[in-house]
C-alpha cells in the first residue's frame, strides 16, 4: 500500500539536485523523458541499453533513437494523447447541440443515446496520425486535400440531412463498427483540423454558432496566442440565433453591438475575425450558404493585421502564406507536452531555434520531434536548492 501511494510510483520522478540553474539529465533520466514523450510509457530494452552505455547524451544516438521510436507502433500514443489534448477534443464529449433542432446529431441504439461527435472526433486524430506516420508537413493540419472518414461520416458531409434524419435509419449508427478510409476531399473548406466537424461542434453553443469560442480556439490552438480571460460581468447575447435573426440581425452584427463596449472591444477585435471565418459552418459543422432565416453570411476578415480574406479558403491561404507562425505555435505546444509543463520566457531561445529549423525543413513532422528532443529544455532539468 505504501508503494502504491508513493509519489515516486504515481508520478514521473526526476532526482533533485542541490545545484541551481539548468542541469543536464543523466542517460536514464533522458531515456525516461524520451519514452514518456513519444510512447506515453516506460523505456524499452533498446533505450535502457543505450542509457547503460552512456550513449544517449550523444546527439547522433539521440536522433537515431527518435527515428526508431517514431517508427514503432507505440508512437501512436503521440496522436492519441498529444493531439487530443492539443486540439482540446475532450470538450466534444460535453458538447450538447439542441436535440430538437439538431436531431440528426443523435442516434438511439436500444436504451442508449449516441452523439455523432463520437465519430467526428476520430477524423482529426487520424489526420494527425497519418502526418506523423508518413512524416509529412504539419501544415497539412491547416489545410489538407484528404481526410479519414467512415461511410457514415462522409455521408454527413455530403448530405448533412440524410444519414440520421429519420428514425428508421438511426439505429444503424454504431461507432465501434465503423471503418475509416482515406478519402480525397472535394472542396478546400473541408481540409485540416480547423474545419473538422468535431472542432466546429465543440466551439458552438446548443442553439447557435459562437464566433467568440471558435475564434478563441483558433487563437489558442492554432497560433498559441490565447486571449485573456473574459471580464467577470459580460453583456448577455441571445442563446438562440433565431431570436437575433427575427430582429434582422446576424450573429456578426449582434457581436458588433456587443463589442462596442470598451471593456470588450480589444479582445473581440483580435478573436472575432477568426471566428467569423468559420460562419459558413453551422453549430454541428455542416456547411451552409446562408442562415436559416435567409440572411447572408459574412465570413470576411483580416488576419495578422494585414492579410484580408472573404471566406474560409482565403483564411487558410492567409495562414499558409505565413507558415512560420503556425509552425512555431505547434512546436511550442509539442515542447510543452514533452516537458510536462508550461513554457516560460527562459525557453524562448530554444523555441526560436526549433522554429527556425522546422521552417527550413518545411514543417516535416519528424523535424519538429527531433529538434525538441535535441533542445536544451528537453535535455536539462532545473536544479532545486535543497533546504538545510
Amino acid at each position: 500500500a505504501a508503494i502504491l501511494a508513493s509519489p515516486k510510483f504515481l508520478y514521473v520522478f526526476e532526482a533533485k539536485s542541490d545545484q541551481e540553474g539548468k542541469l543536464p539529465l543523466n542517460d536514464f533520466e533522458l531515456a525516461q523523458r524520451l519514452s514518456f514523450f513519444l510512447w506515453s510509457s516506460i523505456p524499452d530494452d533498446s533505450l535502457m541499453e543505450a542509457a547503460r552505455r552512456g550513449e544517449l547524451t550523444q546527439v547522433e544516438v539521440l536522433e537515431s533513437q527518435v527515428r526508431r521510436m517514431l517508427d514503432d507502433p507505440r508512437s501512436r500514443a503521440l496522436s492519441e494523447n498529444f493531439a487530443r489534448q492539443w486540439l482540446r477534443l475532450d470538450q466534444l464529449i460535453t458538447a450538447v447541440p439542441d436535440f430538437d433542432r439538431f436531431q440528426v446529431y443523435y442516434s438511439r441504439i436500444g436504451c442508449e443515446q449516441w452523439k455523432f461527435g463520437l465519430q467526428t472526433m476520430v477524423e482529426p486524430l487520424l489526420l494527425f496520425e497519418s502526418i506523423q506516420i508518413e512524416d509529412r508537413s504539419i501544415m497539412l493540419l491547416v489545410d489538407s486535400d484528404y481526410a479519414y472518414r467512415s461511410d457514415e461520416l462522409q455521408a454527413w458531409y455530403d448530405q448533412p440531412d440524410a444519414p440520421f434524419g429519420e428514425k428508421a435509419n438511426r439505429n444503424r449508427f454504431d461507432t465501434f463498427t465503423q471503418v475509416f478510409r482515406k478519402r480525397k476531399l472535394a472542396t478546400r473548406r473541408e481540409g485540416g483540423v480547423i474545419t473538422s466537424a468535431a472542432v466546429l461542434t465543440m466551439t458552438s453553443t446548443p442553439l447557435r454558432t459562437s464566433p467568440i469560442k471558435r475564434g478563441a480556439w483558433v487563437a489558442g490552438v492554432i497560433f498559441n496566442d490565447p486571449p485573456p480571460p473574459p471580464p467577470d460581468i459580460i453583456p448577455e447575447i441571445e442563446a438562440d440565433d433565431a431570436l437575433m435573426e427575427a430582429k434582422g440581425l446576424t450573429i456578426r452584427q449582434r457581436l458588433k453591438q456587443h463589442a462596442s463596449d470598451q471593456d470588450c472591444a480589444s479582445c473581440h477585435a483580435r478573436i472575432d475575425p477568426m471566428g467569423f471565418a468559420l460562419e459558413g459552418f453551422d453549430p454541428i459543422g455542416r456547411w451552409r450558404e446562408r442562415y436559416s432565416s435567409g440572411l447572408p453570411i459574412d465570413a470576411s476578415g483580416r488576419l495578422f493585421g494585414k492579410e484580408t480574406f472573404t471566406d474560409i479558403e482565403g483564411f487558410k491561404d492567409a495562414v499558409l502564406d505565413h507558415p512560420g507562425i503556425f509552425m512555431r505555435a505547434f512546436s511550442e505546444h509539442l515542447l510543452s507536452y514533452a516537458l510536462g509543463r508550461a513554457l516560460t520566457l527562459n525557453d524562448k531561445p530554444a523555441v526560436d531555434l526549433i522554429a527556425q529549423r522546422v521552417l527550413a525543413e518545411r514543417g516535416r513532422f519528424s523535424t519538429v520531434v527531433t529538434e525538441i528532443v535535441k533542445s536544451l529544455p528537453f535535455r536539462h532539468k532545473t536544479g532545486q536548492q535543497q533546504k538545510p
